[in-house]
C-alpha cells in the first residue's frame, strides 16, 4: 500500500475530512524541516500549524506559509490560546530553556520530539498517531 493511501485511510479512521477542522500545533524552530513539515500536514490537511517557535529577534513576528513566528517566551500562552493539540520540538533547531518547556508542560499539552534523523515520513506518523491518542 503506498503512503499517501496509508495517509488517507488514517485520516479517514482519524474522522479528519475535509470539511473538519484540522488540529492546531506549534512547531518549533524555523529551518527547513520545520518547514518542510508544516507544508505537508497544511497540504494533508493533518493539522494547522498555527505558531513557529524562534529565538532569533529578527524573525519575532514576521511569518512563514502564513504563519506567525513568536519567541520562546511566547510559547505556553500560545498553547492555551489557541487550543493546541501538538507541539512539535526539532531538536537541532533552537534552544527553549528548561522554565518554558515546564510551563509548557503544565498546559498538559502532547509533546512530540523529533531527532535530528528523523524523515518526513517519519514525522507525520507520530503526529497522526499522537492525534489518534487525544
Amino acid at each position: 500500500m503506498s503512503p499517501r493511501l496509508m495517509l488517507l485511510r488514517l485520516q479517514k479512521l482519524l474522522g479528519l475530512t475535509s470539511n473538519t477542522p484540522t488540529p492546531a500545533i506549534i512547531i518549533t524552530g524555523i529551518a527547513m524541516p520545520s518547514y518542510t513539515l508544516a507544508k505537508e500536514l497544511m497540504q494533508r490537511k493533518i493539522a494547522t500549524p498555527c505558531a513557529f517557535i524562534d529565538d532569533q529577534p529578527w524573525t519575532n513576528r514576521t511569518q512563514i506559509l502564513g504563519v506567525t513566528i513568536h519567541y520562546p517566551s511566547d510559547l505556553a500562552a500560545l498553547v492555551k490560546r489557541q487550543h493546541v493539540a501538538i507541539v512539535v520540538r526539532f531538536d537541532h533547531d533552537i534552544t527553549i530553556a528548561n522554565t518554558i518547556w515546564q510551563e509548557v508542560e503544565k498546559t498538559g499539552v502532547q509533546q512530540i520530539e523529533v531527532p535530528n534523523t528523523a524523515s518526513l515520513g517519519w514525522q507525520l506518523k507520530a503526529i497522526m498517531e499522537t492525534l489518534k491518542t487525544n
